[in-house]
């Protein structure tokens, strides 16, 4: 095996019982996917997650176009349900955000945790997903937690009967709106563009609670502002170049989002903006490393698609190792 004698010295002896044949990199729906398929393999399997099962599927308020629920299904309620299928079938799991991945051209590759924690592993699916790109105007990491939040499912409950602000105005950011309005007051939805850029179906919603949620186009946010915590924003409008305070206690951050690639060596190659480039198979530039679901380099990023990569790259790992 390829190790340097720092890596040995941390960890004395790596035998065949010490080294998994695959360690999944996310447990989104691409990565469960994933799982799923390497344990009716037979693959001895590590799913690494940083947060909680689901990845972004948790945040989205109903899923009305997943194969199988034609009436839709609420986000939370299809990941406890992808959860529960994969708890099923014989996975480890562990918790922890993968900080680096050592050793990544060799036979037995170590995916690192930010708490120390190494897993020796013979492939990888790099199944990370997406981060939430930030606003970077005064005052959102001040009240970041205070006002400031990027998941209207997580914290929405938290502004019943108050003001509060949606930046975006694409497709997610409208059901992070429309989802709000069960708490909230007043919605104000703030977005670059002269219109939403959200399916139709959502657009007729936000039409339906007009006395509920102000459409205000052409417009971004320049300032967040308040005490202790959130108590109002500045806006302009790119038209006129006028800015205007709006008073609210909650601004949910919906601007679009980043793959999360941070751990990845320059041997991974990425694609201009940052995702995982892949073949056909889902095979990175890196041999019995695999890419799935969201952070990969493809046109389509939705559940179904992410589903669909799991399963790819988990066979093509189990026809790698036979090899």
């Amino acid at each position: 095996m390829e190790f340097n004698t720092e890596t040995v010295r941390q960890r004395e002896a790596v035998d065949e019982l010490d080294v998994y044949d695959l360690v999944i990199i996310g447990a989104g729906p691409a990565g469960m996917s994933a799982a799923i398929y390497a344990a009716r393999g037979q693959l001895r399997t590590m799913l690494l997650e940083k947060a909680m099962p689901g990845g972004q599927v948790s945040n989205i308020w109903k899923i009305e176009n997943y194969i199988g629920f034609p009436q839709g299904i609420i986000g939370t309620e299809l990941t406890k349900r992808m959860e529960a299928h994969l708890n099923e079938f014989k996975v480890e799991k562990a918790w922890g955000y993968v900080s680096e991945i050592e050793h990544l051209e060799a036979k037995v590759k170590c995916v690192k945790t930010d708490i120390g924690n190494r897993y020796y592993t013979r492939t990888i699916i790099i199944a990370s997903g997406l981060e939430p790109k930030k606003l970077n105007v005064p005052g959102e990491l001040q009240f970041r937690g205070r006002g400031v939040s990027y998941l209207a499912t997580l914290d929405g409950h938290n502004y019943l009967g108050k003001h509060v602000a949606i930046i975006g105005g694409t497709t997610e950011a409208v059901d992070s709106a429309l989802y709000l309005a069960r708490f909230a007051k007043k919605i104000y939805i703030i977005y670059p563009q002269s219109e939403l850029h959200a399916v139709m179906s959502h657009k007729q919603k936000i039409h339906e609670k007009s006395d509920q949620i102000d459409c205000l186009c052409n417009s971004v946010i320049e300032e967040i502002m308040g005490e202790a915590r959130v108590h109002e924003i500045c806006i302009r409008n790119t038209l006129t170049d006028k800015t205007r305070v709006i008073p609210c206690e909650g601004v949910f951050v919906n601007i679009g989002k980043n793959p999360e690639n941070r751990f990845l060596t320059p041997q991974v190659k990425l694609d201009e903006e940052g995702f995982v480039v892949t073949d056909a198979y889902n095979r990175t530039t890196v041999e019995g490393v695999f890419a799935a679901g969201d952070v990969r380099s493809k046109y389509i990023r939705q559940i179904a698609t992410a589903v669909a990569d799991g399963a790819i790259a988990a066979v093509m790992v189990d026809k790698f190792l036979q090899h």
